[in-house]
């Protein structure tokens, strides 16, 4: 699961969807945002723009979370009308899924920047992706154990990336970036 960090949506992984609720009225946004397989992670950019699904089936689909153009009303609302039904949260696919040939994704982490994106795949590999243009960042990183988290450290300078090695010993890599 993943909050928004506007603290305005919350995001959470499930069986051929992910489901976004808005925490002020605890409605969901939109309709559900389906996936061949189980979807295991979620994470919203740190402008709140764009959410990251991954899971069993596929690459990274990232989606749009804006608010919708406001309508206007066939009759005058009530000024305690919920901000909901004025300006409603949308979510719909930026553009074309990441795809790079990894079957499944475990987890997906933002940088705090919002200009990197850290898939760690079933395949036991990281692959860095440039937000903006949608495309790989370098080769995938290869592990010969299996990662188990990643983390940007606050000034985007290094991903972090957790390990189990032969014998249940755990690892940590640091990769410097850019």
């Amino acid at each position: 699961m993943a909050f928004s960090p506007d603290g305005r949506l919350l995001a959470a992984a499930g069986h051929r969807a992910a489901w976004v609720w808005d925490v002020g009225t605890g409605q969901p946004v939109g309709r559900l945002l389906a996936h061949p397989g189980a979807v295991w992670t979620v994470a919203f950019s740190p402008d709140s723009r764009l959410l990251a699904t991954g899971g069993a089936d596929s690459p990274v689909q990232l989606w749009t979370a804006a608010k919708a153009p406001r309508r206007r009303p066939l009759t005058r609302r009530r000024a305690d009308a919920p901000e909901r039904l004025r300006n409603p949260t949308v979510l719909k696919p930026a553009g074309a899924p990441l795809v790079d040939g990894t079957i499944g994704v475990h987890e997906v982490v933002f940088s705090p920047d919002g200009h990197l994106l850290a898939r760690r795949g079933t395949n036991r590999t990281v692959q860095l992706w440039a937000v903006a243009a949608r495309e790989p960042v370098g080769s995938p990183m290869k592990f010969d154990g299996k990662p188990t988290s990643m983390v940007f450290s606050p000034d985007c300078r290094f991903l972090a990336v957790s390990c189990i090695i032969t014998g249940g010993s755990q690892l940590v890599r640091l990769f410097a970036l850019g």
